[in-house]
């Protein structure tokens, strides 16, 4: 039996790739988004071929395994896409990145705030520098307040001469001269310090703030201190002269048959510098309302109508608030109540002031 032989296969001509198109053909990708591309490997006979991407310049743009671009800065580079299956075979494509997807504009302030970034630490360092500071403003008034002990006490014990000259304060132990100096000295330190720890402060968070945040939160250092000032105006020429004759009054010789009354007013030294010294710093905190409710409608935190809607609570808020800061007497806390009632509804007229300023800044810019 003759043996067929099998007529010989022509070989195999395996598929050649020819080109890779890759679309879009000049892609233009905003800063911070990201596109898709596309490559086609395009050859003889049906061929399909994966590609490796590739960015010449990465700072610029980048481009992953899927092909999608994503732009880092601004700028123009190429990607190239290579096939798998002939990595001789690679195709083009410049790419443009635009600053065109940032909406916002560079705030006046931006490049303070990016050279002010640090780490933890030395912000910790920096805060640590401005309490050493704001010690050091402290102590030096100490001394000086201290050598002008003498004065500093005749300020403070003048309200009572006014109102009552005739009433002599006591000493009730020894060494009550040198603590009342102490105590003097520690109080006018304290006030006249304060102008400069809140300057410190606001160095320590300035360099997180805009150029107009800055301007907005400026004057509020000088609004600070004259309400403190304030608030001791008040206790100085209004509370005390009051309490004081409230406290003459129930002494008085005329209410007794005899025109001798059972006990002679002779206050302590030590306990009427406590008092006096209590209230100044009680109202000149609570007298801060305005400024700290102006500066949070300046950040957008409250409107007038959410006083107005809060308004019976912060009524028991502030009672709270007198109960604590005054001395633990009706009279001291009902001083404290009424005027700070009264500069929360002065707040709201400040914080509708505000919103219409800001109203009428967006209307002109818009």
């Amino acid at each position: 039996m003759q043996d067929m032989v099998k007529p010989a296969e022509p070989a195999r001509i395996p598929p050649e790739i020819t080109s890779i198109w890759i679309t879009p053909s000049s892609p233009t990708v905003p800063v911070g988004s990201s596109q898709v591309l596309t490559a086609t490997v395009l050859g003889t006979g049906s061929y399909d071929s994966a590609v490796t991407w590739s960015s010449a310049n990465p700072a610029i743009a980048t481009v992953d395994s899927s092909g999608t671009v994503r732009g880092i800065a601004t700028g123009a580079t190429f990607l190239t896409a290579t096939s798998d299956a002939d990595p001789s075979k690679m195709s083009q494509v410049n790419v443009a990145v635009t600053n065109t997807a940032v909406s916002d504009p560079i705030r006046p302030g931006q490049d303070e705030i990016d050279a002010s970034k640090a780490p933890l630490m030395d912000h910790l360092i920096e805060l640590r520098q401005r309490l050493i500071h704001s010690l050091y403003a402290f102590f030096g008034f100490f001394i000086v307040c201290y050598a002008l002990a003498r004065p500093l006490y005749d300020i403070l014990a003048w309200p009572l001469h006014l109102v009552a000259p005739h009433v002599r304060m006591i000493a009730t132990h020894l060494l009550e001269e040198l603590f009342t100096n102490i105590k003097l000295a520690m109080f006018g330190s304290a006030f006249l310090s304060f102008p400069f720890v809140a300057y410190q402060l606001y160095k320590f968070i300035a360099p997180g703030l805009y150029k107009n945040e800055k301007d907005a939160f400026r004057p509020y250092l000088v609004y600070t201190w004259l309400l403190f000032l304030l608030g001791a105006a008040v206790v100085y020429f209004v509370v005390m002269p009051l309490l004081i004759k409230f406290s003459i009054g129930s002494v008085d010789p005329t209410k007794f048959a005899d025109g001798k009354p059972p006990f002679e007013l002779m206050p302590k030294i030590a306990e009427y510098l406590s008092l006096i010294m209590q209230l100044i710093f009680g109202f000149g905190i609570i007298f801060q309302l305005p400024v700290v409710l102006a500066l949070l409608a300046q950040a957008g935190i409250i409107t007038a109508q959410n006083l107005r809607d809060f308004a019976r609570y912060a009524i028991i808020a502030i009672t709270a608030a007198a109960a604590v800061l005054s001395p633990p007497d009706p009279f001291s806390m009902l001083a404290m109540m009424a005027p700070t009632i009264g500069l929360y509804y002065l707040s709201i007229h400040i914080v509708e002031r505000i919103e219409q300023k800001k109203a009428l800044a967006e209307a002109k810019s818009n």
